[in-house]
């Protein structure tokens, strides 16, 4: 983190050729998925799509889980 903190341009250069290069099977159907989404189809620049995938992680879950719960974060 010191050498990105003190040149930014490695950063960018950096996800730059990741975003270019790196296409693994999960990224690719993470982006299509997001890109499924009508808010993010029309509204959301691909850049912000690209960082988004790259938030997502997969989880498990057990048949009686849930995966989206009121009131809590």
């Amino acid at each position: 983190m010191k050498l990105i903190g003190r040149y930014p341009f490695i950063k960018k250069a950096m996800e730059k050729r990741i975003k270019t290069h790196y296409q693994d099977r999960w990224r690719k159907f993470v982006k299509r998925s997001l890109k499924n989404v009508d808010y993010l189809y029309s509204g959301v620049s691909d850049d912000v799509v690209e960082e988004l995938s790259y938030k997502m992680e997969i989880i498990s879950l057990h048949l009686d889980d849930y995966l989206f719960t009121s009131g809590r974060l």
